[in-house]
């Protein structure tokens, strides 16, 4: 019989996302092509790509948190055109150098798009923190766009070309972190289920192995997944908040159509 550290080495190994299809974007529909020359004015002001643009892009991101092993991804988007996809792990990715280079070129107008697949299946969380961080650090990156799993989008967009100091943004991370910590809770979730949780990992687990091992229980236990789920949407309520109070503060405009908020 096999030991739960190797089912849980499989399941890591199984966590490998195909190439995402572009045969299947490229396939869209003709009410979208129509819109190809369309300004996306209603959700982005300053939006430099057309509607269909957007649209191809959610579909990318989409396709890697819309099944039983999410991950995240990004796409980028300039001149109207997708210039590059990205695949991360189940609560990140990463930003290529190549890509590091357009975004730090003031004469580009760059958007990101990127999904959140939602930490334990909730997929509720809003532009967070770390995505206004990202887009403050570079000249280009104009917008950047959370995507859940019902296709809704969440926004941060900047507002005006002054960006924050760097101790304006220091102030903001303390009241972040302090506003929308959700470490407490999660602690609790932890300890409530130590030994189980513990059984799971591997030796010298990593944050994406204590993932894995909080799924595999709430796949067992439907009272744990609710817990699970209950920490993660006031997580993610007292995010949303967050940017509906400081956004415009941290020169941002926040705009969301997440039903959970509604």
């Amino acid at each position: 019989m096999s030991s739960i550290n190797s089912i849980t080495s499989k399941v890591i190994n199984e966590l490998q996302i195909p190439k995402t299809s572009f045969a299947k974007i490229s396939n869209i529909g003709a009410q979208l092509r129509e819109l190809e020359q369309d300004t996306f004015e209603k959700m982005s002001e300053n939006a430099t790509f057309s509607k269909a643009t957007f649209e191809k892009a959610k579909d990318i991101v989409m396709e890697t948190i819309t099944g039983a092993k999410p991950k995240e991804s990004l796409v980028y988007i300039m001149d109207d055109k997708i210039i590059h996809h990205e695949l991360g792990d189940m609560s990140s990715v990463k930003i290529t150098d190549t890509m590091k280079e357009l975004l730090n070129n003031p004469k580009n107008r760059i958007a990101v798009v990127h999904s959140h697949p939602g930490n334990f299946g909730a997929s509720t969380m809003p532009v967070s923190y770390q995505d206004f961080a990202s887009i403050n650090s570079y000249e280009a990156a104009r917008s950047i766009y959370a995507i859940n799993k019902q296709g809704e989008y969440s926004l941060l967009e900047k507002v005006g070309k002054q960006r924050p100091s760097a101790l304006k943004v220091l102030n903001y991370e303390v009241k972040n972190y302090n506003e929308t910590n959700s470490q407490e809770l999660y602690e609790k979730m932890l300890y409530s289920k130590f030994d189980e949780i513990k059984s799971l990992l591997p030796e010298n687990p990593t944050e994406e192995d204590l993932y894995l091992a909080f799924r595999l229980l709430a796949e067992k236990d439907p009272q744990f997944a609710s817990k699970l789920s209950y920490v993660e949407m006031q997580e993610a309520l007292a995010q949303h908040n967050f940017w509906l109070k400081y956004a415009s503060e941290l020169g941002m405009k926040y705009d969301t159509n997440y039903s959970c908020f509604k």
